[in-house]
């Protein structure tokens, strides 16, 4: 009798644990279907709302999956995160609540508090590390007018403002040429 209780005990603490990593969403649609005993909620012509990490997400499709906790936006995506002053623009954007990872599929434009545009695709944001990382070529032009295309992986720093790229090719705004391989790049100071 007392193994009920302990398993009953334990089951409600799992399940409000997990209920505790996902934070509110809002989602206001012209069409919302929910399916699946409610834990798929699918959505046309999408604004969704994460207040407690300062969120909006708008698209012309969505699917939240309740029990992973992703949100999956398609065509015409903004994705705002107010709290880190970043802009995402994509074709198709994946948000996990519980990592706090934003991942871009397709081409996908990124303003970096209006003072870095990247255009690449099939990007990572790590919102709780604070990095943008991809396999991908990417160019990132800074206020400045320089120009850095990175052809390869490469990881951006934001809150350090660093990026670290394998192979980068640099354009600066006196239209000086510079490649590097395996190259550190503060944008802060200049610095190679």
């Amino acid at each position: 009798m007392n193994y009920k209780i302990i398993f009953y005990i334990f089951l409600i603490f799992i399940l409000f644990e997990k209920s505790m990593l996902a934070e509110e969403i809002n989602i206001n649609s012209s069409k919302i279907k929910v399916i699946d005993e409610g834990n798929i909620i699918n959505a046309l012509n999408v604004k969704a709302d994460i207040p407690k990490k300062k969120i909006e997400i708008e698209g012309d499709k969505a699917i939240y999956d309740k029990k992973s906790s992703k949100l999956t936006i398609v065509n015409n995506v903004k994705f705002f995160d107010k709290l880190k002053n970043i802009y995402i623009e994509g074709k198709k954007v994946i948000y996990n609540q519980i990592t706090d990872v934003v991942q871009t599929f397709g081409e996908t434009y990124i303003n970096i508090e209006n003072k870095y545009d990247v255009y690449s695709s099939n990007l990572v944001y790590d919102r709780k590390f604070q990095k943008i990382y991809s396999d991908k070529e990417t160019t990132i032009k800074d206020i400045k007018k320089n120009v850095f295309n990175l052809e390869d992986n490469f990881i951006f720093d934001i809150s350090k403002e660093i990026i670290s790229s394998d192979k980068t090719n640099i354009l600066d705004n006196n239209n000086n040429e510079y490649s590097f391989e395996m190259a550190k790049i503060n944008l802060k100071n200049n610095e190679i």
